[in-house]
């Protein structure tokens, strides 16, 4: 089996510190734009010889133009387990070097030999985007599929480079795959979005954030009451909460800075007050009835208590069941938000019910059939456990 990655995947400028992976370095290091330039007449070159090795099909490989007998050295070093890594500095900071002025370009080439799989197989491996993070741990945090077309992949990964200090990067990729007959396929990726997660910002910073925004949700939908804007500020706010709630814990573990129990008490107090603002403000609106809104913050909390019995007594800790968890519930509130802006009236067809109070009683009930069972499975573990 053979796989290549382009050269122009491997090239990445750092500049003052910037990590940009990437044909489009990242606006916010303020890149000179004759170093931008520099930098996309590079990779435009790097395409060109990439696009002329393709269509001559001589050297798939770099070590394909090898001479005779070094190539075939390197295949016998390959199928033995090595690992060919040819790279190239390019630093251009004086006169002495006209080419990349004010950059430093690091263009890598790597080449691995896989033995027992076919060409599908490891296409299939490399395209399992949503298993990234796992298969290139540490330094990939986390990784995820955003969309894909064809041989077209829009693909998110969060990054994380140990110089030193730490530094966590937020990056997108559009990723488009090619086969150049039934045993060669390539593939070019670029990079479209850069956005480094400041060191100044740390894991409590975004804790509060999130409870500030759940704050903030609650107080919108209560001035919904009067104005529906309110239902676009409280979107807002439920995204802000995502970002704060989602990357604290992220943060803490990339920067090797956890706190267990300290996290673990004050993010689930501040989602139980979370929840108190949110149904709070839901029930204040005039989207749901306040009992339903009610109902729907006793069973949560009632579900809060059973998980967190659980995390304590059986080490098990569970906040999604089955495709539905925290995120899910957010885009389900905000896909809720826009239908009652554009339609304030809206209700479930045939039912009768209001949109929030419909969603809201489903809600619940799901909620405290999700508690129940797992109180009992809960139960008859810990029975098993300390009743043999």
């Amino acid at each position: 089996m053979c796989y290549r990655i382009a050269a122009v995947l491997t090239a990445f400028a750092a500049v003052m510190g910037c990590a940009a992976l990437s044909s489009r370095p990242c606006k916010a290091e303020q890149l000179k734009p004759q170093t931008v330039q520099a930098f996309e007449s590079y990779i435009r070159s790097k395409e060109a010889i990439s696009d002329k090795e393709l269509r001559e099909g001589k050297a798939f490989l770099q070590i394909d133009a090898l001479p005779e007998p070094e190539r075939s050295q390197a295949y016998t070093g390959l199928r033995g387990g090595q690992i060919i890594i040819h790279g190239e500095e390019r630093q251009c900071g004086s006169t002495a070097c006209a080419g990349i002025p004010g950059g430093l370009i690091h263009d890598w080439t790597g080449i691995v030999f896989v033995p027992g799989i076919s060409l599908p197989q490891a296409l299939a491996a490399l395209q399992d985007y949503d298993r990234d993070s796992a298969y290139y741990g540490p330094e990939v945090v986390q990784s995820k599929l955003l969309a894909r077309s064809g041989d077209e992949f829009r693909v998110f990964l969060r990054l994380k480079r140990v110089q030193v200090i730490t530094a966590v990067f937020d990056t997108e990729y559009d990723v488009r795959y090619a086969n150049q007959d039934a045993i060669h396929a390539y593939a070019r990726s670029y990079s479209t979005r850069i956005a480094r997660i400041p060191s100044r910002m740390n894991s409590d910073h975004l804790t509060l954030l999130g409870f500030v925004a759940m704050f903030l949700a609650g107080v919108s939908y209560a001035s919904a009451r009067w104005n529906p804007i309110g239902l676009l500020l409280a979107t807002a706010c439920l995204a802000l909460n995502w970002f704060g709630d989602s990357l604290d814990g992220t943060l803490a573990r990339v920067r090797n800075c956890q706190r267990p129990r300290y996290g673990f008490y004050v993010d689930h107090m501040i989602d139980s007050f979370g929840a108190i603002f949110l149904m709070a403000g839901l029930g204040f609106s005039r989207y749901v009835d306040w009992r339903i809104a009610a109902c729907m913050l006793i069973v949560f909390l009632l579900l809060s208590i059973e998980t967190y019995l659980a995390s304590y007594t059986l080490g098990v800790f569970r906040l999604s069941f089955g495709k539905l968890g925290p995120t899910e519930i957010r885009l389900l509130l905000a896909l809720g938000n826009i239908v009652l802006w554009l339609h304030p009236d809206a209700t479930v067809p045939r039912l009768g019910f209001r949109l929030f109070d419909f969603g809201g009683i489903v809600a619940a009930g799901a909620m405290a059939v999700m508690a129940i069972v797992a109180a009992i499975c809960h139960m008859a573990e810990l029975y098993r456990q300390e009743t043999r």
